[in-house]
């Protein structure tokens, strides 16, 4: 939790020297729901902050975009409606998930774990924080980063980008930003700075389960390259966290 919350603030600083980013408002939802009426614990922690363009582009870009980012912040199946209405129908989905997942076996299991036995397991946690990271060109960056904890040894942390047209408010594909034959520069521009990450004689480097890395579709557009993302066991062993790799401009130039 406290890596994506340093993560956070360094992309605030990433995003303030970034230039033409649209004007955005945001909408956030705090709350810690209960499993069982008038008792403190356990509960569902749920902490929500996102980011939404408002002004700085067509409106119809800035409706279709902000669409866009409700669905892949939130991981939606449904079409989106306004922030609020989505955002908090996202929670009280949440919240019943919770109770119908967990409050029949806090019952039966209620008297063990008033002495403090594995109590934590039902302790459940959600957060999603999203934002703007940078623009590039006609295509800007959002990020969303998220936590969460439904049992078991550890929760669930990554780091997703989406890329969207400042044209259309759409998601943007590698396709679209490269010309034909770009796979085998990237793909090795990838794995050359992945040793950038981690040195090739350092242990980290060596507990990859994945060296000879591809492009996952997962990635980011800023003025120093293509940056890819690589979530917990994707390539590597949940304590190396989110793994990025950066690929400079300059070695792509001829598939742009």
């Amino acid at each position: 939790m406290k890596k994506i919350l340093l993560a956070i603030a360094a992309a605030a600083l990433v995003a303030a020297g970034c230039s033409r980013l649209p004007a955005t408002e945001n909408y956030a939802v705090t709350i810690g729901y209960p499993l069982e009426e008038g008792v403190e614990k356990p509960d569902l922690s749920i902490d929500i902050s996102l980011d939404y363009p408002v002004k700085g582009l067509p409106d119809s870009v800035l409706t279709k975009m902000t669409a866009n980012i409700l669905a892949f912040a939130l991981d939606l199946d449904a079409e989106p409606s306004d922030v609020k209405t989505t955002v908090d129908s996202f929670v009280a989905t949440l919240e019943d998930t919770y109770r119908s997942e967990n409050l029949e076996f806090w019952f039966a299991d209620k008297e063990k774990l008033s002495a403090g036995e594995a109590e934590e397991f039902y302790c459940w946690e959600n957060n999603t924080y999203g934002y703007f990271s940078c623009r590039w060109r006609d295509f800007l960056t959002y990020i969303t980063e998220y936590y969460t904890y439904s049992g078991g040894v550890h929760g669930v942390q990554g780091l997703s980008p989406i890329v969207l047209s400042v044209r259309t408010g759409d998601p943007v594909t590698e396709v679209e930003i490269f010309s034909e034959g770009y796979e085998e520069a990237l793909t090795e521009g990838l794995r050359k700075h992945l040793k950038d990450v981690f040195p090739e004689d350092s242990d980290d480097y060596e507990s990859l389960f994945v060296k000879d890395i591809e492009p996952n579709g997962c990635f980011e557009l800023s003025k120093k390259g293509i940056t890819y993302y690589y979530q917990p066991y994707e390539i590597g062993a949940y304590y190396l966290g989110v793994i990025s790799v950066t690929v400079p401009w300059k070695e792509l130039r001829d598939f742009i």
